[in-house]
C-alpha cells in the first residue's frame, strides 16, 4: 500500500509563494484557497462567482440579488451555450480575484511536474445550500436559479480540467461537500443534487480525472459507498467518521475493492497530534492492504482557520504517520 500526504485546499497564508510552497511539500500537492489573503476565496462564492447577481462574500457568507440575477439571467445562459457548444469552458474559469494562487500553482506544477495534483471545488450539495438570498432565506426553492448554479458549478469543474489538463501530472479532483450532512433535508431535491455529481464524476473520469468526494462532517456514508466505481477517493475526517464507517464494514469492503480512502487523521481543532482511532489501523490492514492501493493522509478539513505554526504542525504529523 503506497500512503501519500495531501491537503483538503484552503490554507491561512496571505502569501501566494509560501502557500505554494507549503502545498509542494506533499506528496500530492493541492490547490490552496487563500480565504484569510482573499475575502474572495471562500469557497461558495469562489465556486459560483460567474453567477449573475451574487454577492462579494461578507464574513464568508455569499448572498445573491435575486433582481440582480433574473435581470442578467439570459446573458448568463448564452455564455454557457456557447461554452458547451464550442467546448471551451475558459469563461467559467475561476479569475485570479478569486482564486489567487491558480496560475502560479499552474506553473508550478507545470515545472515541477509532480505524478499527482489535487483539484477541488465546491459541490452542488454545498453551494444549494449555503448560498442565500439578501434577506438570508434559502435558494432551493427557486427553481430556474438552483439550475443556474448547478450549471454553473458544471462549467466551471469543465473550465478547471481544461486547464489543468495540459500539464503531465495527473489530475486528481475532489467535490467539497460538507453540506452532505444535512442530505435527508433537502424536501426531494437530494436526488437530483447528488445525480449532478454522479453525472460530474462520470464526465471526469472519461477524461482521465480521478474523483474524490471530501465530506469533513458524519454523513450518510452508504449514498457513497455505493458508487465505488465512480468515487476513486472517498476523504473523511477519522475523529467524526471512523465509526460510521466501521458500521458499514460490508459496504466499505465492496467499496475498498475499486476504490481508496483518504484519511483525515489530523483534527483541526488546536490539537494538532495524530488522534487514530484504534480501529483505523485494522481497517488499513484488513482492506487497504489487501490490495496495491494509494491511500492519501491529511488533515481533517481545510486549514484556512489555523495559524502558520499550526500547519507546520500538520504538515510534522502527516509525515510522521506515513512512517508508521
Amino acid at each position: 500500500m503506497n500512503i501519500m500526504t495531501t491537503g483538503i485546499g484552503s490554507l491561512p497564508h496571505i502569501n501566494i509563494d509560501s502557500a505554494l510552497a507549503y502545498s509542494f511539500r506533499h506528496d500530492v500537492p493541492f490547490l490552496p484557497q487563500l480565504p484569510i489573503y482573499n475575502k474572495n476565496e471562500y469557497m461558495i462564492y469562489q465556486a459560483l462567482s460567474h453567477l449573475p447577481g451574487i454577492q462579494k462574500p461578507e464574513n464568508g457568507i455569499s448572498l445573491i440579488d435575486l433582481k440582480a440575477w433574473a435581470k442578467d439571467r439570459q446573458n448568463f445562459l448564452k455564455r454557457a451555450k456557447k461554452a458547451k457548444t464550442n467546448s471551451d469552458y475558459s469563461s467559467f474559469l475561476p479569475d485570479k480575484d478569486v482564486y489567487s494562487a491558480l496560475q502560479a500553482f499552474y506553473f508550478e506544477a507545470e515545472n515541477k511536474n509532480p505524478k499527482l495534483i489535487k483539484l477541488q471545488m465546491c459541490g452542488p450539495f454545498t453551494a444549494v445550500q449555503s448560498l442565500k438570498l439578501l434577506d438570508h432565506s434559502p435558494v432551493k426553492d427557486i427553481p430556474d436559479l438552483v439550475n443556474d448554479i448547478l450549471l454553473h458549478i458544471e462549467l466551471s469543474i469543465k473550465a478547471l480540467i481544461q486547464k489543468f489538463s495540459t500539464l503531465d501530472s495527473r489530475i486528481v479532483f475532489f467535490f467539497d461537500e460538507p453540506a452532505l450532512v444535512i442530505y435527508s433535508s433537502y424536501q426531494g431535491l437530494q436526488y437530483r443534487l447528488f445525480e449532478r455529481i454522479l453525472k460530474a464524476a462520470r464526465y471526469l473520469q472519461e477524461k482521465n480525472i480521478q474523483v474524490g468526494l471530501h465530506c469533513c462532517a458524519n454523513i450518510l456514508w452508504e449514498q457513497v459507498l455505493a458508487y465505488p466505481q465512480l468515487f476513486n477517493y472517498l476523504s473523511f475526517d477519522v475523529n467524526a467518521s471512523l465509526h460510521s464507517l466501521l458500521d458499514l464494514k460490508e459496504e466499505l469492503t465492496y467499496f475498498c475493492k475499486y476504490s481508496n480512502l483518504s484519511f483525515g487523521i489530523i483534527p483541526t481543532d488546536h490539537q494538532h497530534k495524530s488522534k487514530y482511532d484504534p480501529k483505523l489501523t485494522s481497517i488499513l490492514k484488513n482492506i487497504a492492504l489487501s490490495k496495491n492501493s494509494t491511500q492519501f493522509i491529511s488533515a481533517a478539513c481545510g486549514l484556512a482557520h489555523q495559524s502558520l505554526a499550526d500547519t507546520e504542525e500538520v504538515f510534522r504529523c502527516l509525515n510522521m504517520e506515513k512512517t508508521i
